[in-house]
């Protein structure tokens, strides 16, 4: 690396890193990992790319770190290291020694900076329930010690818990290393304690939530609509990073996160324009439309409820709230491994209770990779849930005394629970009449379309466990194209339908495993997984009941050996066609309406993606023809819908394709189809 080069210029991003001394870096990580980075960025490891003043980009040893003027939750490490890595700590660190220094100040003031956070601002960052656990005696205890220094200052609480407040940047700078969902509670929790250790007088509403942070009002929706409007033609035509950052800080504003669900989809919508900037595989502007669809439906809904358990069921919960069930005699459906893209990951083990009708959940999970020590695999052989293990209850007769269930169907853990365990063996005879067990795939189409039509005043259902009770099976299928695997089942009428697996990822270990009982076993039922996927309903197998049960995701592995040249072979054979009698391929049962819904959504879609200042001439001509064959296919609904458009102005423009774009979806939503083969 050639010399040191002093820079002078003064961005946001300089200035926050600059902030950050060796002791609020420290606190983040390690002494160790700090000076391993250290080691790097005097070693020359370091090369910065691209620098503006909201953002930079390195190169160090292969990774690449991208540093965000938002902080270092907003900064990220292609690594596969947790959390704050060296590389990003390296970053940090070179960024910080080629900044030219500022002029000589005084010692920041804490007592002025502590002192300027009001308790209405403190308790609308941290929420209802994490200020009322801030204020709670978990919090309370006098062994905290408040240490300042040269830009930081700490308050480590006893236990190990360290909060660090930065010299700038406020509250959502602060660095914390719990875990997202006691961050903000601890926050909160560590201003009070510096405010005591400063000197300042304790807030006047003790043990209360501060009333701006208790009650919204309906200007918290109006702005919220007014964000989606104003950047609906933005987000799907350009993907700014400024849009992106709006997204996030309404996600984290208070007013936001009182209502979870409007959080959930405002991060969502943030992740998705993201995506969509740095064009990776994943990005979908119909996925973006979709969410800020939802999302303004949700705001008129809530301004447009009055009564409060109604409102509380749109505003959705952070945490589940469960009700008393009493006894249960619950039967198990198996169990699955599974991760999402945001890196939550866990273990679910499914449930039918007979007398309720329906099926039941209980998991054990990890928002993101940050906790090393949780393993799903592990999580099922050995953690206890009211005493006993998922390994012991996923294929028994579980009977519960005192169980507790949300509104979503998931059961609670509390140890107020207990459970006994017997050995149980589903039978045919026994599943069929269960709600959940189906030989007609055209009921199951049925039950599935009907579970899956959205409907803003209940929880969403993102997958249903189902048993398939099946006639016949075909050979498995492997797409080298895609990298999944088709496998064709029958029902008692004939017809067949297609359950996926992606050969890659989670599901990989699965298919394996899959594949060989395909093979060499016997069984009569297989267990699913339905989900929606913007009007088609997929089936992922995770189990298989015969004589025994096998769960797919916690089987044996064989042990390593070389590839196996014949094994894609097979593969391939099998990809080459089906075996006699078997159904050649997915079935195209997209129908006229299907494809005026579709042609509905394409036009909003189009819309968006020309901008703002594109001339709306091509739009109503569009509009006025989907109102006619809406008419003319028997949804005057969505004809008179689209009948408004040549009226608009430029600026109801937005607000119009926001709620079609949710009227559309909504309908395509509930004609969702199987993956029907012929």
């Amino acid at each position: 690396m050639a010399g040191r080069r002093d820079d002078v210029r003064a961005t946001a991003l300089r200035a926050m890193v600059a902030s950050l001394d060796d002791a609020a870096l420290e606190a983040l990580s390690s002494k160790g990992l700090l000076r391993r980075a250290a080691a790097d960025a005097a070693a020359g490891r370091v090369a910065l790319t691209r620098e503006d003043g909201e953002a930079a980009a390195f190169e160090i040893e292969g990774a690449a770190v991208h540093l965000s003027a938002g902080g270092l939750a907003k900064s990220r490490c292609s690594c596969p290291a947790p959390g704050i890595c060296r590389h990003l700590l390296a970053a940090i660190l070179w960024l910080r020694d080629h900044t030219a220094a500022a002029p000589a100040t005084a010692t920041v003031a804490w007592r002025d900076v502590i002192g300027a956070i009001t308790e209405p601002e403190l308790a609308e960052f941290a929420g209802p329930a994490a200020w009322r656990a801030a204020l709670g005696a978990d919090f309370a205890d006098p062994k905290v010690t408040v240490t300042p220094h040269d830009r930081s200052l700490q308050v480590d609480f006893p236990g190990g818990d360290l909060v660090t407040f930065l010299s700038t940047g406020g509250l959502d700078a602060a660095l914390c290393k719990t875990g997202a969902r006691t961050r903000k509670a601890r926050i909160a929790a560590a201003v009070l304690a510096a405010r005591a250790a400063l000197g300042l007088p304790a807030f006047s509403t003790p043990g209360q939530v501060a009333p701006a942070a208790r009650v919204g009002n309906s200007l918290d929706l109006e702005d919220i609509r007014d964000f989606l409007k104003k950047n609906y033609f933005a987000a799907l035509s350009l993907a700014p990073a400024a849009v992106e950052d709006e997204a996030r800080r309404n996600a984290l504003a208070g007013r936001v996160e009182r209502r979870p669900r409007l959080a959930g989809l405002f991060k969502r919508i943030a992740a998705c324009i993201a995506e969509m900037r740095q064009r990776t595989a994943t990005a979908d502007a119909g996925t973006l439309l979709a969410l800020m669809a939802e999302a303004y439906a949700l705001t008129i809904a809530l301004d447009a409820t009055v009564d409060q358990s109604a409102q509380g069921r749109l505003a959705g919960q952070v945490q589940q709230d469960y009700e008393e069930a009493g006894d249960l005699d619950l039967f198990g459906l198996g169990a699955r491994r599974w991760e999402a893209p945001s890196g939550a990951h866990g273990v679910t083990t499914h449930f039918y209770a007979p007398a309720a009708r329906r099926s039941l959940t209980v998991t054990l999970a990890r928002p993101d990779r940050t906790d090393a020590a949780f393993h799903p695999l592990q999580a099922f052989q050995a953690t206890p849930v009211w005493g006993l293990t998922m390994a012991e209850m996923s294929n028994s007769r579980v009977r519960l005394a005192n169980a507790q269930i949300s509104a979503s169907g998931r059961l609670s853990s509390s140890a107020a629970t207990s459970a006994v365990c017997e050995p149980w063996l589903a039978a045919p005879g026994v599943v069929a009449e269960w709600r959940c067990a189906f030989g007609d795939w055209a009921d199951l189409e049925t039950y599935l379309q009907t579970a899956f039509t959205a409907r803003l005043g209940t929880p969403p259902v993102p997958d249903i466990p189902v048993i398939l009770s099946f006639a016949r099976r075909g050979g498995m299928r492997f797409d080298e194209l895609t990298q999944t695997s088709l496998w064709p089942l029958a029902d008692k009428h004939g017809r067949w339908i297609g359950l996926r697996l992606d050969y890659a990822g989670a599901e990989r270990d699965r298919l394996l495993n899959l594949e060989r009982l395909v093979e060499t076993e016997t069984f009569w039922a297989v267990l699913a997984i339905a989900t929606n996927e913007d009007g088609r309903i997929d089936l992922a197998p995770y189990a298989l009941w015969g004589d025994r049960a096998w769960l797919l995701d916690f089987m044996p592995q064989p042990k390593a050996a070389a590839p196996d040249p014949a094994s894609w072979l097979e593969r391939l054979r099998r990809a080459a066609g089906p075996r006699h009698g078997e159904p050649n391929h997915l079935a195209l049962l997209s129908s006229a309406t299907d494809a005026l819904l579709d042609n509905a959504w394409n036009a909003l879609l189009r819309q968006g993606e020309r901008g703002q200042m594109a001339a709306p001439k091509i739009f109503f001509r569009e509009a006025a023809d989907l109102s006619r064959q809406f008419q003319e296919a028997g949804f005057p609904a969505l004809a008179n819908l689209f009948s408004a458009a040549d009226r608009l102005t430029q600026e109801d423009m937005a607000a119009f394709c926001l709620r079609a774009a949710y009227a559309v979806r909504t309908t395509r939503s509930a004609r969702a189809r199987l993956a029907w083969m012929r």
